[in-house]
């Protein structure tokens, strides 16, 4: 099983987990972590970049240039849509994803 880790429990019942069942919670515990940081950083009052970060504060300008010369609008619009969302929300939805991949995955 090329896509699974086997975790044991203390009782030593062996349990297959997936990798993007385990890239699911990964990406929810990096989007719960950053929403804790910008909610520390408002509470402190501080005009830092934690308070709405997206993927366009994380990337260079350069490395995004090519959302530009998508050929289709819509698919134009969708990119400017997920770069310009915060960075926890795109965090939660590839985390959403990643286990529902996960849960087809076992069955």
């Amino acid at each position: 099983m090329p896509f699974a880790v086997i975790l044991t429990t203390r009782t030593g019942e062996e349990i297959n987990v997936s990798k993007f069942t385990i890239l699911g919670l990964l990406s929810w515990l990096c989007g719960f972590l950053l929403l804790g940081f910008q909610g520390i950083s408002s509470l402190m009052g501080t005009e830092g970049t934690w308070q709405s970060m997206t993927l366009l504060d994380v990337a260079e300008p350069e490395h995004l240039a090519w959302i530009e010369r998508l050929p289709f609008g819509v698919l134009r619009r969708s990119a400017d849509y997920l770069t310009e969302m915060p960075l926890f929300l795109l965090l939660f939805c590839l985390g959403v994803l990643f286990l529902v991949l996960g849960a087809l995955k076992k069955a």
